[in-house]
């Protein structure tokens, strides 16, 4: 799979060893690895960009953005620029994992309600677990899109049991199902 990463550049100076270790670990899961700025760009590289220089740069960015199959942020320290690039992946429809440490929540993007946005805490320790099982559900979320109409007070719970666990809604649906799928002997027997 394609993975675009971005972090803040400004947050390099306190996350620069956590913003290898994400895309060493997305490496080792097998999938390839685009990330502009987030590793080898500094704040002086973007402040001497003249103005075509800069469009160009937001053209790339959006178009790598737009390839990619799941989208990979580390949100710990605040950046507008990211989050810009986040809100661009959602509207494109991509699954965006949104990595933060602890004591670091991005509480704006935590409010985003999509089902295609993953906001999880990490650390060291736990980031290639808290990778394999993100990119594993981005990627079930890539293979089939199902859209239905639902009551609002179906919506509300959905959207009330997404804060109270902490996970989008897609995701408990998904979970709803496949419990019950597991009942359902007849289903594999006819596989």
């Amino acid at each position: 799979m394609n993975v675009f990463f971005n972090a803040s550049i400004s947050g390099k100076r306190e996350f620069k060893d956590n913003y290898r270790q994400i895309v060493e670990s997305i490496e080792q899961l097998g999938h390839m690895v685009h990330s502009p700025h987030a590793i080898g760009r500094n704040i002086r590289d973007i402040a001497g960009e003249t103005a075509e220089e800069a469009g160009a740069y937001y053209r790339r960015l959006r178009n790598n953005i737009s390839r990619a199959n799941i989208c990979v942020f580390e949100v710990s320290y605040p950046s507008t620029g990211i989050g810009h690039e986040v809100t661009i992946a959602l509207n494109l429809n991509k699954p965006v994992v949104a990595l933060h440490v602890k004591d670091r929540p991005p509480y704006i993007l935590e409010a985003i309600p999509s089902d295609d946005l993953q906001v999880l805490e990490y650390s060291l320790n736990t980031l290639k677990r808290i990778l394999t099982d993100a990119v594993h559900i981005a990627s079930e979320q890539m293979d089939t899109r199902f859209n239905f109409f639902i009551s609002r007070r179906l919506s509300s719970y959905l959207d009330w049991i997404s804060r109270k666990r902490r996970i989008p809604r897609a995701v408990y649906l998904r979970q709803l199902i496949k419990k019950e799928m597991s009942k359902q002997r007849e289903f594999f027997r006819e596989r």
